[in-house]
């Protein structure tokens, strides 16, 4: 996910862990990032290691843990981290943002989830209402436009802001019809302030919508 690792958000602490596999998919840009924020082996993990690590953004390391893969054929024993994290007031972690329609719907987003980069920032957070250009002689105002999603909130968040930023868009048109009764991909549709609908699955395997 597209965690706050490099905007400017509130202090989270990030459990961070590697289990099959983090080698190959781990790119340097993330090893990177990671060894900022105090790990002492995120540049030198190796095919089927096994890592953890508990660090808290902008300050303490909580503790790291790593176990070497002995062959290409096992994976490394697995690692054990116990650790402690001194908790902070709820009304020093929230944001102090004005009381808007908006804004309220920011608030109950960031309260249950985070990973949507800086959405959730409190000096500057990302835009969720747009005002695009409209469309000339815009025969299209008034279609229904129907966005089909599954359990992938993250795509549906980018999608999202890519289409109500589309010019000519008309918001109250956008229905989103969510396969399954998922809660954090209904939170985005919220946020954005349209109509979600969520339905009992019909299909299975291949056949739903991802």
């Amino acid at each position: 996910k597209d965690v706050c690792f490099t905007v400017s958000c509130p202090i989270f602490v990030f459990p961070s862990l590697l289990q099959d596999e983090g080698s190959f998919h781990l790119k340097d840009a993330a090893k990177s990032l990671l060894k900022g924020l105090g790990s002492q082996v995120s540049m030198s993990l190796s095919w089927r290691d096994m890592w953890t690590l508990v660090v808290k953004k902008g300050g303490q390391v909580y503790g790291e843990k790593h176990s070497k893969s002995p062959a290409l054929s096992t994976w490394g024993d697995p690692v054990l981290l116990k650790t402690e994290v001194q908790l902070t007031a709820s009304e020093d972690a929230e944001c102090h943002w004005s009381d808007t329609e908006l804004n309220r719907r920011r608030k109950l987003f960031c309260s249950k989830v985070e990973g949507y980069g800086s959405i959730c920032s409190c000096k500057d957070p990302a835009p969720i209402e747009f005002s695009p250009d409209p469309l000339p002689d815009n025969r299209v105002y008034d279609v229904p436009v129907a966005v089909i999603a599954g359990n992938r909130p993250n795509y549906l968040y980018r999608m999202l802001r890519s289409l109500l930023s589309a010019q000519g868009v008309n918001p109250q048109m956008i229905t989103v019809f969510i396969d399954g009764y998922y809660e954090e991909p209904m939170d985005v549709v919220e946020l954005f302030g349209l109509k979600g609908v969520q339905h009992t699955p019909i299909s299975i395997k291949n056949a739903r919508v991802s």
